[in-house]
């Protein structure tokens, strides 16, 4: 049974939708799990992987940017195969991991 106030559950029942290409659902269990919880990093990445998929790259390099800025690292990032839509979109990936990570990426 979902239990409707824990946001892990609705970040994964949005992957469960967003894998099945029902993504009106998954957006709506990604909104729902960031109410509950507006430091759940992985479900703002969710958003992030629904904006990539509908060619939305700035909407989605926000999230990422959010995410980051809630722990998110440049492995998880760099190791997640649902972004690597964004990480093709060179110019602007490269810019947010400049400014977010400077350790990793030298200008």
């Amino acid at each position: 049974m979902l239990d409707s106030t824990m946001a892990n559950p609705r970040k994964h029942l949005g992957m469960i939708y967003f894998k099945t290409n029902r993504l009106d659902e998954a957006r709506k269990n990604f909104l729902k799990a960031i109410e509950l919880n507006p430091n759940y990093a992985a479900a703002l990445l969710g958003i992030a992987y629904l904006f990539a998929a509908e060619g939305k790259t700035v909407e989605a390099i926000g999230y990422v940017e959010q995410a980051i800025k809630k722990g998110r690292t440049f492995e998880q990032l760099q190791n997640d195969e649902d972004l690597a839509p964004l990480r093709d979109q060179k110019e602007q990936w490269d810019a947010l991991m400049r400014k977010s990570f400077p350790d990793y990426i030298k200008k």
